[in-house]
């Protein structure tokens, strides 16, 4: 175990990182700072400071592991963040120190799911690419989390335009906008440049040159799922002079992504207007991976791969990569109250067993608990009465009445 002097050391590393060009850079920008307030240093402090840079150093090496997931071959490219990295590092240092996650189990699930996500993308630095990929997570249960994740370590990475498409209604554009600034966008204000705001009119609009340019700067957009916003991001991406196009790398993110963008037309050959604007855009970016967030993901997984409308443009089907984002602990869904499939039937584990759930009711109180009618319910309040009943001990019936 690192010595209280190390680790403090080691924070200090790490708070530095982001915006420091490596590790050696961070540790001179340490031991000046320290001097300043020591006025001295010592052969002890080097050697602290030293160890600090040796376990951060460390904290970046680690071979990826893709135990959630199915892929198409192709050549391995990302391993995980590496030094000089900076949205990821100043992502996850808010995650700990402000919003109080924690480090050893909640944010670390995060880093590792996340790793495996963009390492399933393609790789930036290829001259053209086209990436379909489907990620599968829990309701409620820290999507959004990873996907902010993802988006940061694929910024760090070389993708320079993000999109995010949210939801259907100005709401969830709005509150999504609202998360990644705040966990995002305010953690390295200078490295982006937002083209959406989560003001009510703050949608994607032509910009005034008409078309996308490249910039020294991340762009992002969060849209709704709309024709009209979809139409115009399609639009600009047709008007972008190829040069331009040539240097943007393009990170699609599709929250949600059973609902509306799949084609419900009555035949593949024929197309609803969001799900064209998206096939549209995929055909028409030279280089953009493409990846659906979902908890219920049959409608993606069941969008026929060879339609016939495929000959002239692919549709969502994940082609590249589907993923499955771990159980989180503590965790309160259906494997919670149902279990699981016992192993050994006669013999089933505490853990696969699910909650108790179940309340008899006798049929003397059936009446003081519910209506008899539809026509008594107005008015109607279960009666606490029954808890002298000689067969229901009162904490049984408190129990009771809580579950209805």
């Amino acid at each position: 175990m690192p010595s209280p002097q190390v680790l403090r050391l080691m924070t200090s590393l790490r708070d530095k990182l982001p915006r420091l060009a490596d590790l050696d850079a961070a540790a001179a920008d340490v031991k000046e700072e320290l001097l300043g307030l020591m006025g001295t240093w010592s052969s002890q402090l080097d050697a602290a400071l030293d160890e600090a840079k040796q376990l951060v150093s460390r904290e970046y090496e680690f071979v990826l592991l893709r135990r959630y997931s199915i892929k198409t071959p192709r050549k391995e490219w990302y391993t995980g963040p590496k030094i000089g990295d900076r949205q990821w590092p100043s992502l996850k240092s808010y995650l700990v120190d402000t919003k109080g996650w924690d480090e050893i189990t909640t944010v670390a699930s995060i880093d590792a799911s996340s790793s495996e996500v963009v390492s399933l993308l393609d790789d930036p630095r290829l001259e053209r690419f086209l990436c379909r990929g489907l990620v599968v997570g829990y309701v409620q249960s820290g999507k959004t989390a990873n996907m902010t994740a993802v988006i940061a370590k694929a910024v760090d990475s070389g993708y320079n335009f993000v999109v995010v498409l949210a939801g259907v209604t100005d709401k969830l554009r709005q509150q999504t906008q609202r998360r990644i600034e705040k966990d995002l966008v305010q953690r390295q204000p200078s490295a982006w440049k937002r083209l959406t705001t989560e003001r009510l009119d703050g949608e994607f609009q032509t910009p005034a040159q008409g078309h996308l340019e490249a910039l020294n700067k991340v762009q992002l957009a969060v849209m709704k799922k709309n024709v009209a916003p979809l139409q115009r991001l399609l639009e600009c991406i047709t008007e972008t002079p190829a040069a331009e196009m040539s240097r943007i790398r393009l990170l699609l993110i599709d929250d949600e992504c059973d609902q509306a963008g799949v084609n419900a037309a009555t035949s593949d050959a024929y197309m609803t207007g969001i799900n064209e604007r998206l096939r549209l855009i995929l055909k028409r970016a030279p280089t953009i991976s493409y990846v659906g967030y979902t908890a219920t993901p049959f409608a993606n997984i069941l969008i026929n791969p060879y339609a016939e409308q495929t000959q002239i443009l692919d549709d969502l089907y994940p082609k590249d990569f589907i993923t499955a984002l771990p159980y989180p602990e503590g965790y309160f869904g259906t494997r919670s109250i149902f279990g699981l499939p016992p192993q050994d039937p006669a013999n089933p584990r505490s853990d696969e067993e699910g909650l108790s759930m179940l309340r008899d009711v006798p049929d003397t109180d059936e009446a003081l608990l519910q209506p008899a009618s539809r026509k008594n319910q107005a008015g109607f309040e279960p009666r606490r009465s029954c808890i002298s009943s000689a067969h229901v001990q009162p904490a049984a019936l408190e129990a009771r009445l809580a579950s209805i």
